[in-house]
């Protein structure tokens, strides 16, 4: 459903387009989840949000939105990343 972009590595933290270290922190977080997870960012990088289960992808975009006050895009779901810039 959510097939691997090709643009990094589940764990290069360089990539993840975030702008506080809050964030990759959450990020990291994110890593040591269980799946089924999904985490989502916004186009700003100032927010985002994840969530684990099984509408992780749904709960973490809306979760994510609603913090930005726009749409977020998912960056990472399960064990690839999705993301396209």
């Amino acid at each position: 459903m959510h097939p691997p972009s090709g643009y990094a590595e589940i764990d290069d933290l360089g990539k993840v387009p975030l702008d506080s270290a809050d964030g990759i922190d959450n990020y990291k977080r994110f890593l040591d989840s269980r799946v089924p997870r999904a985490f989502a960012v916004s186009a700003t990088g100032r927010h985002w949000a994840w969530n684990v289960g099984t509408d992780a992808s749904e709960v973490a975009l809306r979760r994510c939105a609603e913090r930005a006050g726009q749409a977020c895009t998912l960056y990472a779901v399960d064990e690839s990343v999705v993301y396209k810039p």
